[in-house]
């Protein structure tokens, strides 16, 4: 049985809801450094922007198979 499944939220506290090797694929587009804002002011630079980013990549490898 094929279940395709889209979650919307704060990425971090979505991924924290699935169980660890849960997931068959994970899709995402962060906002780059400083290619992309999102119209939302994400201003992160640097050593902020790779520990923004450190938690969610981390998140998306333990829940993925």
């Amino acid at each position: 049985m094929t279940r395709i499944a889209m979650y919307e939220g704060d990425c971090l506290s979505v991924m924290r809801g699935f169980r660890a090797g849960s997931v068959d694929l994970v899709v995402c587009s962060p906002p780059y450094e400083a290619a992309r804002t999102y119209g939302v002011g994400f201003k992160l630079r640097g050593r902020e922007w790779v520990d923004w980013a450190a938690d969610r990549f981390m998140e998306c490898l333990r829940i993925s198979r």
